[in-house]
C-alpha cells in the first residue's frame, strides 16, 4: 500500500511539472524564455519513461510520464505557435 502511495504521488508530481510553464506561456503569450532544447529533451526523456513503464508494467509511471508527455508536447506547440506569433 505504501509503495503505490509513493509511485503515485511522484506520478501526479512528475505529472504535472510543465503545468506551471504551460500557464505562464497560455496568459502572456511569450515563449522567447522557454529553451527549445529543454521542451525537446523533456518530451523525449518522458516518452522513453512512457516505453520503459509499458516495458516492466508500471502503471504510475506509465500514467505519469504519459501525462507529462503529453504536457511537454503542449508546451512544444505553444512554443512553436507563440514564438511565430510574435517575431
Amino acid at each position: 500500500m505504501i509503495i503505490e502511495l509513493v509511485g503515485y504521488s511522484a506520478a501526479i508530481l512528475t505529472a504535472s511539472t510543465m503545468t506551471p510553464q504551460i500557464i505562464k506561456s497560455i496568459r502572456t503569450r511569450q515563449v522567447e524564455d522557454v529553451s527549445m532544447a529543454m521542451v525537446t529533451m523533456y518530451t523525449i526523456n518522458t516518452g522513453l519513461w512512457v516505453t520503459y513503464g509499458l516495458l516492466i508494467g508500471a502503471t504510475p509511471i506509465v500514467l505519469a510520464d504519459g501525462l507529462a508527455c503529453c504536457a511537454g508536447i503542449t508546451q512544444f506547440i505553444l512554443k512553436l505557435k507563440y514564438e511565430k506569433s510574435c517575431k
